[in-house]
């Protein structure tokens, strides 16, 4: 390969799955932020997600292990591959105490479902998540097919800054 060719024909593009978590983790959170990981599996890429805790010194700490891990629900046309960013995405502790108030305010008090979906910022070329809610009827079978969300449901792709 010369200066000249390029490596965009060397790396692949992998199209992302829309991704699938209960919201009774992040209710359990008590409105803290989370970090999430990209995981490339055999045939899927998925999120894994840590708590933030802080220290009695204010640094970050994080488990060794994830606290949370998104289930690929179905394939998307938004895909990564040569330039592309794709690094560490941050729910903030602000939108996850807007989402679970948005459950906690559903008058038939259903459970409820996160639902993730990819989108590229061309202007940046990086990759964030929109973040949907997705109520469960009684029937555990039967999904509500709204999906609520809001401006602010959405992952900030790293580098975060101005988190606490």
């Amino acid at each position: 390969m010369t200066q000249n060719e390029g490596a965009s024909n060397l790396i692949p593009v992998v199209y992302l799955d829309s991704l699938v978590v209960s919201a009774k983790v992040f209710e359990d959170a008590k409105g803290k932020s989370f970090i999430f990981d990209y995981f490339f599996g055999d045939s899927t890429v998925s999120l894994n997600g840590w708590i933030t805790q802080k220290t009695k010194s204010d640094s970050i700490y994080y488990s060794p292990n994830p606290d949370v891990k998104l289930q690929p629900k179905g394939k998307t046309n938004v895909s990564i591959g040569a330039n592309t960013y794709v690094g560490n995405q941050l729910l903030s502790k602000e939108a996850v105490k807007k989402i679970v108030a948005k459950i906690k305010s559903d008058s038939l008090k259903r459970q409820a479902n996160l639902l993730f979906i990819p989108n590229r910022d061309h202007a940046t070329n990086r990759i964030q998540y929109k973040v949907f809610i997705q109520f469960i009827n009684k029937n555990e079978s039967d999904l509500d097919t709204n999906l609520y969300s809001d401006s602010e449901f959405s992952t900030n792709p790293s580098p975060p800054h101005g988190y606490n």
